[in-house]
């Protein structure tokens, strides 16, 4: 079997070492030069760009961050309910900073001011983003904020802590009425319950089956069935009021709390004649209410 030989100059490579420079002998750092010539090339041939000018100062009508700041989604980006909710939970959080800067949840901190209605990212992030809003109608305020998008700043009641997180925390108060029900011993008493059962369940069965359509029935012919189902919502928010319009003379007709347990019954009625009102409320936030759209 012929062998070929090996290649000398790959042998040489792989089978022998550098020899170690003498002592005191001067070596060369090729890394170390590249980075000499480029440098010396760019101070030569790309000099530095003028510095920025400072920024105008602003105008007595400008808005500042106090009154920018907020938190910022859009909830006309889609019309279904789940969608509206998630940007909701994923709003930009923008907080008001000396000297003219915000601070932005989850994004470059600080915007600084480089124009009139416009920030841009600080040091040490500079050139990574920045938002400029716009006002419109003298209470509406935009922000286009890179790399997120075009957002509103949304009032209070309409962030995530007010509009979304007590959605379970209403409805499970509100079937808790079933079990309450069935020890009611006034028939005004039951007659309430039953209105914020039934209300509260058929808040749940809407939200389910919005949720449902908003994902796998969106695109196939059954997508004007919510038409359908979503009457529901309005239905939901008369048997609650009517339970919530009950509450008051039922409880002037119960015998006054002479005993811990008829006080926190009476404690119970109230707070579930209050969370009946949270679901009718946050009905309308989401817009769930009728004409539908």
């Amino acid at each position: 079997m012929h062998k070929w030989p090996p290649p000398r100059l790959s042998y040489l490579l792989t089978h022998t070492s550098t020899p170690s420079p003498p002592a005191g002998a001067r070596t060369l750092d090729p890394d170390g030069l590249i980075d000499a010539v480029l440098e010396r090339f760019a101070d030569r041939f790309l000099p530095a760009p003028d510095p920025a000018p400072a920024p105008a100062p602003p105008a007595a009508d400008e808005p500042m961050p106090d009154q920018l700041a907020g938190d910022y989604f859009r909830l006309d980006a889609s019309k279904h309910l789940m969608v509206r909710m998630m940007a909701a939970m994923n709003a930009v959080h923008m907080d008001a900073l000396p000297n003219n800067q915000f601070a932005a949840r989850g994004l470059c901190s600080p915007f600084v001011r480089r124009a009139p209605l416009y920030y841009e990212c600080g040091p040490p992030n500079q050139n990574e983003g920045g938002v400029g809003f716009r006002v419109v109608d003298g209470n509406r305020i935009f922000a286009g904020i890179q790399p997120v998008g075009s957002q509103e700043r949304q009032p209070w009641w309409r962030t995530a802590p007010f509009s979304v997180w007590p959605i379970p925390l209403l409805t499970l108060l509100g079937l808790s009425a079933f079990a309450a029900r069935s020890r009611a011993t006034s028939p005004d008493r039951r007659r309430v319950l039953t209105l914020v059962a039934f209300g509260s369940s058929a808040f749940i069965l809407a939200l389910v089956l919005e949720l449902q359509f908003a994902y796998d029935l969106a695109h196939t012919p059954l997508h004007a069935l919510p038409l359908l189902w979503r009457v529901l919502f309005p239905v939901s928010s008369v048997l609650l009021l009517a339970a919530v319009a009950l509450t008051l003379p039922a409880l002037r007709a119960a015998p006054p709390a002479r005993t811990l347990s008829s006080a926190l019954r009476a404690g119970y009625d109230i707070v579930l004649a209050m969370g009946g009102l949270g679901i009718v409320w946050l009905t309308w936030v989401w817009g769930m209410t009728w004409p539908l759209h």
